[in-house]
């Protein structure tokens, strides 16, 4: 990589410390004492203490006492998911490292800015070297023997204030631009969850029933079990699960965004045979599907209702059902509205049994009484809520566009200040070569650490 002339390029270990935490047993651990680090603890470039285990204060003492942390130091995790990095506070201490987290260090402040060792340990430069160097195959992990080897481009000392003042304002910038659309999604969630109260109260389509002259008294409240039919998936046996043949839709099937989706992870087969056994649980284009069966009531999995909206036969699976009107005109689009509503999660959230499996039974499914408007209001519903819908899906795909475009500017800008570009540089800095040397002379000018004879 090109840099600029007043720069200079070395190891890493010549401008700084760095030290890899002892391993530890689970025996060692304690309910009180000094915490200690995991990769887990690092969170948003900080710790968190409460995801801290302990050691006993007098074995710290006694076996770990060179590995407590100091206010300042930096700490980046090494092992699994690498470059989770977090700067020491005050209000962190005492702490103590642990293996698979390194603390780093510059050797002296006036040669390298602790500041900007923490934006090389951020940068892509860095990274790319974690990369390269990480050994396992089951878990990637670096060590110092790694990070011995690691080029480490230095600029002169004021230069590196520049790039750090410029890049703390940058970035603050960025990040609460990062902020800012990380709280979209809720909103999307909320505005849309609006929607469909409305749908389902009368509210999206009040002045629909004034423009013509219909009464509030139009809506009725029936049972399911008036309404549909209801048909649970038959339990095929896994032992005939198959690469190619006929689909078959689990629960895994049904998408958050409610449509039936498949993939190369989710999508099993069976036989073609099964279909030709079985066509009544053969599925086509249109049908209106919920899971019966989840772990817990998060991500609303017990009770999620999905359209299939292509034409590739599938089998139905067990743990699944779909539904099918009993009259005429058919109900299930506005279904569709209501079985995403509010009310109707509340209505799921009842059917909590304490059990670790939920279930929701068929039963229950057709007790459950819920507001239907008139067929034609019930179409007006339907066409409002998707035209809504289809606009919330346009800004979740601009949010989408944003966050990736917001993700990259970090890298891109970290990038720019390690080539020397993002600012100018100055005739009159002290070239980056001179601080090496003056750091090179005083290290030969400390005094050498004296070595024992080993005792008999």
């Amino acid at each position: 990589m090109n840099i600029p002339c007043n720069w200079s390029t070395c190891k890493l270990p010549l401008v700084a410390y760095f030290q890899e935490g002892p391993g530890l047993r689970k025996y060692q651990y304690r309910d009180k004492g000094i915490p200690f680090l995991n990769i887990r603890t690092l969170i948003n470039e900080s710790v968190d203490l409460s995801l801290c285990k302990f050691l006993d204060e007098d074995e710290v003492d006694q076996k770990y006492i060179h590995f407590l942390l100091n206010e300042g130091d930096l700490v980046c995790s090494t092992s699994g998911t690498l470059g989770k990095l977090a700067t020491i506070k005050a209000s962190d201490l005492p702490l103590m490292l642990n293996t698979s987290v390194v603390r780093f260090r510059t050797l002296d402040q006036a040669v390298m800015l602790q500041r900007f060792l923490r934006l090389y340990l951020k940068s892509e430069g860095f990274l790319s070297q974690a990369r390269l160097a990480s050994t396992g195959s089951a878990q990637v992990n670096i060590g110092p023997s790694h990070l011995a080897t690691f080029d480490f481009s230095l600029p002169p000392l004021p230069e590196q204030k520049r790039i750090a003042d410029k890049l703390d304002s940058v970035l603050a910038r960025v990040d609460a631009c990062r902020d800012r659309l990380d709280r979209l999604p809720a909103l999307l969630k909320r505005f849309r969850q609006s929607i469909l109260t409305a749908a389902t109260s009368g509210r999206l389509t009040e002045d629909w029933r004034e423009q013509n002259a219909i009464g509030n008294e139009s809506w009725h409240y029936p049972m399911i079990g008036n309404l549909v039919a209801i048909k649970n998936g038959r339990a095929f046996p896994s032992a005939d699960y198959a690469d190619e043949g006929v689909r078959l839709i689990r629960p895994g099937n049904l998408h958050h965004s409610g449509s039936v989706q498949w993939s190369a992870k989710n999508t099993t087969h069976l036989p073609e045979s099964y279909a030709r056994e079985f066509p009544t649980f053969v599925l086509g284009k249109g049908e209106l599907l919920m899971n019966l069966t989840a772990q817990s009531l998060k991500d609303d999995f017990l009770g999620r209702v999905c359209l299939k909206t292509d034409s590739v036969p599938a089998l139905l699976n067990q743990r699944i059902c779909a539904f099918y009107s009993k009259s005429s005109s058919d109900i299930r689009p506005y279904l569709f509205v209501y079985f995403r509503s509010p009310v109707f999660r509340s209505y799921v959230e009842t059917l909590d049994s304490g059990t670790l499996i939920k279930h929701m039974h068929t039963k229950q499914l057709l007790s459950h009484v819920i507001p239907v408007p008139t067929e034609n209001e019930q179409t007006e519903i339907v066409r409002r809520v998707e035209i809504l819908f289809a606009f919330a899906d346009r800004l979740d795909a601009r949010l989408a566009t944003a966050r990736k475009q917001v993700g990259q500017l970090t890298p891109a800008l970290l990038a720019k200040a390690f080539r020397g570009e993002l600012v100018a540089q100055d005739p009159a800095d002290e070239p980056a070569a001179e601080l090496l040397k003056r750091l090179a002379a005083q290290r030969e000018a400390a005094p050498k650490a004296k070595r024992g004879r080993a005792r008999a």
